[in-house]
């Protein structure tokens, strides 16, 4: 397998020149995101279809004329489970996108295949190739860089754009060509909505739902304090303080340094938390997060149900179910469906999904739709039958 390692700013002028005459290239990174705030990019691959590239970033610095070409260039940037590649453009570009983009973990999960499903095993699916996956957990910061380092990046974007074809063109036979471009760039967005202040991370932690208003925006107030701060001291959040320990400060919600008494807490953040705190404190209650009400019983049954006729329309469109939704996906629909909570942006709201997948799951839901085992030994086992109706 043949490549070429770039190192020079020049190196970066001339590829880039190239890619702007492609109409699609493999894109692929290597990274640490350990102890630090932001990972650091330390490899990026490209295939076009006659040549590999490696361009090394800590060599020839930031490509920033390549960040140009992959997200406000034409051509199409084939990736494989694509949510870190895209957090890493977001980062290095100043906070865009690719334009183009086609992930073929997705693309796999469209078509009936596993998802997601990794490199080596969709090589092997698809082009009936055995690759070997054993530099993963490499130091990439390190340099020079080791031959078996070299070859195992290369062979990241090696196979990606025959895959691409592959796929493409079933997922054309199928008519879900659409259906994969939308879903390529739902989960672009995805991988950087924390970051655009899309979500509120916060209220994944454990321990949240006891927490009333005020206890909240203290909470969401700490966690802002310390993603800045660790964002400053380039460590990771919890490096700064754990989750448990943010959750516990917002239910205590102490206003002197001494009543602050939660063990894993370093001396120099404890007056900044509480200055923190005492802020959060006076917001006035127009500004405060609201309280999601506590699940009623029945709703995990029905999630539960739910899932299984999910996953039986899946088995029969030839979806993978893993790909279709999460249970948090059917939960939060479900909470939204019988008023029990705010109405989050769904999946099962826009596209394929609203068109093929809700309105049977919005029939289950109502009593118009029977859930039966048809056959235990089928790779369906289910058979989901509409009640007629009468006037």
């Amino acid at each position: 397998m043949q490549y070429k390692l770039l190192e020079k700013r020049a190196d970066v002028d001339r590829l880039c020149r190239l890619l702007r005459q492609c109409t699609r290239f493999a894109f692929d990174t290597e990274f640490v995101a350990e102890r630090q705030f932001r990972p650091t990019l330390c490899l990026i691959q490209i295939a076009t279809d006659d040549q590999i590239f490696l361009l090394d970033p800590l060599l020839a610095g930031n490509p920033s004329e390549l960040w140009e070409v992959i997200t406000e260039g034409d051509a199409e940037v084939v990736v494989h489970g694509g949510r870190a590649d895209v957090r890493i453009c977001y980062f290095w570009s100043g906070g865009r996108l690719p334009r183009r983009l086609f992930d073929v973990q997705v693309a796999a999960g469209l078509v009936g295949l596993e998802f997601p499903m990794s490199y080596a095993n969709l090589v092997r699916e698809v082009l009936g190739v055995e690759i070997l996956e054993h530099a993963t957990l490499s130091d990439w910061k390190r340099r020079p860089l080791r031959p078996e380092q070299l070859r195992y990046a290369a062979e990241d974007v090696r196979y990606l754009l025959e895959i691409r074809d592959r796929l493409a063109a079933q997922l054309d036979s199928l008519g879900r060509l659409q259906w994969a471009l939308e879903e390529f760039a739902r989960r672009a967005q995805r991988a950087v909505a924390d970051e655009e202040g899309k979500t509120e991370p916060w209220r994944k932690m454990k321990g949240v739902k006891n927490l009333n208003a005020r206890q909240l925006g203290v909470l969401r107030e700490l966690y802002l304090w310390r993603q800045d701060r660790a964002a400053r001291e380039n460590v990771p959040p919890r490096q700064i303080c754990p989750d448990h320990v943010l959750v516990e400060a917002a239910r205590k919600m102490p206003r002197k340094v001494a009543a602050l008494d939660i063990r894993g807490i370093r001396g120099e953040y404890r007056q900044p938390m509480v200055d923190v705190i005492k802020r959060a404190i006076e917001l006035p209650e127009e500004e405060l997060p609201e309280v999601e009400e506590k699940d009623p019983p029945q709703l995990q049954l029905l999630t539960q149900l739910l899932s299984a006729v999910l996953q039986s329309i899946c088995v029969d469109y030839r979806i993978a179910p893993g790909l279709a939704a999460t249970q948090g996906d059917i939960r939060n629909w479900l909470r939204a469906q019988l008023g029990d909570g705010p109405a989050p942006e769904s999946p099962f709201d826009s596209g394929w999904r609203q068109a093929y997948i809700t309105p049977r799951l919005r029939a289950c839901l109502e009593g118009k739709l029977t859930v039966r085992v048809q056959d235990p030994h089928k790779e369906n086992p289910l058979s989901l039958m509409d009640i007629p109706t009468w006037e």
